[in-house]
C-alpha cells in the first residue's frame, strides 16, 4: 500500500501531491498513446530517415518513464514496489533501457555476432508495447469510459 508522506517532508509530500494527481496521470497516459503511435510507425523496410525518427522519439519517451518512476519512487519511497503495475512499470523502462544500449551496440555492429543480442531489440519492443495494458487499468477506473 502507498502511504502518504509525512508533513515533515514538504519535498516529498509535493512530488507525491503530483504523481497521484489526475492531471499528472493523464498526461503519462497522453506520452503512453503517443509512444504506442510512434512504434507503429517502425516497419521492416523502413527508411533511414523514420529509423532515425523512431530512434530519437524512443529516446526521449523513456527519458519521460525514467523520469516518472524516479519521481514515483522519490514520493513512495520503497513502497513504489509493493503495487504489481508499479513493478511491471519498472520491469518495462529495464527492457526499453536494453532495448536503447543494444540498439547503439547494434549501430556499432557488435551484436551482429550474437543472434540472443540480436533477438533482444525485439523482444524490448514487445515488452515496451504491453503498457498500453496501463491506458485500460487506469480507462477501468472510471465508469464513464
Amino acid at each position: 500500500m502507498l502511504h502518504k508522506p509525512s508533513v515533515r517532508q514538504q519535498w516529498r509530500l509535493k512530488v507525491y501531491n503530483l504523481v497521484t494527481s489526475t492531471k499528472f496521470e493523464g498526461s503519462i497516459i497522453f506520452v503512453i498513446v503517443l509512444n504506442m503511435c510512434q512504434m507503429a510507425l517502425s516497419y521492416e523496410g523502413s527508411s533511414e530517415t523514420v529509423k532515425y525518427l523512431t530512434d530519437v522519439t524512443n529516446l526521449i519517451f523513456t527519458s519521460i518513464f525514467i523520469v516518472e518512476a524516479a519521481l514515483k519512487l522519490f514520493a513512495f519511497g520503497l513502497a513504489y514496489f509493493g503495487t504489481s503495475w508499479n513493478k511491471f512499470d519498472f520491469f518495462v523502462i529495464i527492457a526499453s533501457i536494453m532495448d536503447i544500449l543494444l540498439s547503439a551496440n547494434r549501430l556499432e555492429g557488435v551484436s551482429q555476432h550474437h543472434s540472443a543480442l540480436s533477438v533482444a531489440p525485439q523482444l524490448a519492443r514487445v515488452l515496451r508495447v504491453l503498457r498500453v495494458s496501463r491506458v485500460l487499468r487506469i480507462a477501468g477506473r472510471y465508469k464513464g469510459l
